[in-house]
């Protein structure tokens, strides 16, 4: 789902994300962050449902799926959005932090969020 701003609203966080998505992806994918992700997926239950906000190139997303975690890919960026679905094999959600209250995520019990 792609978002789009009212006439004179910029965002130059996204705007930056979207023009240097390739950039920031190459600089980020395969950073070796397992230690960090190993001791996160130790605090869940087995199967639990991660809602990865800010998933920027989807090396989280990926990682807690391939250990059978559910996971919820969401990031502002179009075109960070479109990366990580391709690299996960999931849908991935455009969305801001501020409409995150407005879907019912925060309302829901035994959702974990992650932003590593």
């Amino acid at each position: 789902m792609e978002r789009s701003f009212p006439v004179g609203k910029e965002n130059p966080t996204l705007d930056y994300y979207n023009q240097n998505a390739q950039s920031f992806i190459n600089s980020t994918v395969n950073v070796e962050f397992s230690f960090m992700q190993d001791h996160f997926l130790e605090l869940l239950p087995a199967n639990a449902l991660i809602l990865d906000f800010g998933c920027g190139c989807g090396r989280d997303t990926r990682y807690f799926l391939e250990r059978g975690y559910r996971v919820r890919a969401v990031d502002g960026s179009r075109e960070q959005c479109r990366f990580t679905a391709e690299f996960t094999g999931i849908p991935v959600e455009q969305m801001l932090f501020q409409e995150l209250n407005e879907t019912g995520w925060d309302q829901r019990d035994n959702n974990v969020k992650s932003n590593l």
